[in-house]
């Protein structure tokens, strides 16, 4: 039977890490499906899902945990089946741009949490900005919410941008 197991690491940026979870996967009969990695501040961190035969599972987990050192923290999560919905929420996007200031993603999770909505993906940066003293903040979340909800959800989003004097814009995602 199929099992699947998430992991996560942070390390210190460096040339090959990838191949050695690659390598380790493969050698474990593992298929890696889903990832992303990024390197932030130079630290390399990530997320991988890998499918793998479940009388294979713990060899892989060995392995994966035998590469932790002083610079690599990883961490090994077995993942239950879970049942598909039928009809998965439209995805929505957030587009976010204003000055930087303490708060912003706060107040904004705080308001897609009232209203029960999740968070699929968040990506957050600030860049100097041109013309002020300020960075410039940009996110981009995507969300999943059910078309009931969207007015609410947009005029509340709409006073939380006027609070922070910064933009938010709603749009559907592509379907792919």
């Amino acid at each position: 039977m199929q099992a699947q197991l998430m992991f996560s690491f942070i390390s210190d940026d460096q040339v090959g890490l990838v191949e050695t979870f690659a390598e380790i996967v493969k050698s474990c009969g593992g298929n890696w499906l889903t990832s992303h990695l990024n390197t932030i501040n130079h630290q390399f961190t990530g997320v991988i899902e890998v499918a793998i035969d479940e009388n294979r599972l713990d060899s892989l987990i060995d392995k994966l945990s035998a590469e932790q050192n002083d610079s690599l923290r990883l961490v090994c999560k077995p993942l239950k089946p879970i049942a598909m919905p039928s009809e998965k929420a439209p995805q929505v996007t957030l587009d976010v741009l204003g000055l930087d200031r303490p708060g912003i993603i706060q107040e904004i999770t705080q308001a897609l949490a009232r209203h029960h909505i999740n968070i699929e993906s968040l990506y957050s940066t600030t860049k100097p900005a041109p013309m002020a003293a300020s960075p410039v903040f940009e996110a981009n979340i995507e969300v999943t919410m059910h078309v009931s909800n969207r007015e609410a959800i947009e005029n509340e989003l709409a006073a939380v941008a006027n609070e922070l004097d910064i933009d938010i814009s709603l749009s559907l995602a592509p379907k792919l």
